[in-house]
């Protein structure tokens, strides 16, 4: 039987393991993106457009990164519990309420 189609405990850990790897490493590939765009769009909008004053711009550039980090944060502790969601169903196990 193939990894795919393994039906035992063991097999379906690792398909759970597996689908959560690939569902972070999107997430971090689409926060990256989303994350520099803004990123890029302050820059553009404080040093190139003149929009804010580039003194006080930086602020702005430290309040989008902060946002994003906590941004970012919130989606990864969505994922865990998730991620620890499933590996219990896997086992077979009733994942409690949080």
């Amino acid at each position: 039987m193939d990894a795919e189609n393994d039906t035992s405990i063991e097999g379906r850990i690792a398909r759970a393991n597996r689908d959560a790897m690939q569902r972070q490493q999107k997430l971090f590939v689409r926060f990256a993106i989303v994350e520099g765009l803004v990123l890029a769009l302050a820059v553009v909008a404080i040093y190139v457009l003149k929009l804010v004053d580039p003194d006080a711009g930086i602020f702005v550039i430290l309040g989008v990164a902060v946002v994003g980090a906590l941004v970012l944060s919130l989606l990864l502790i969505r994922e865990v519990k998730r991620r620890q969601r499933e590996l219990a169903e896997a086992k077979g196990e009733t994942p409690g309420v949080w």
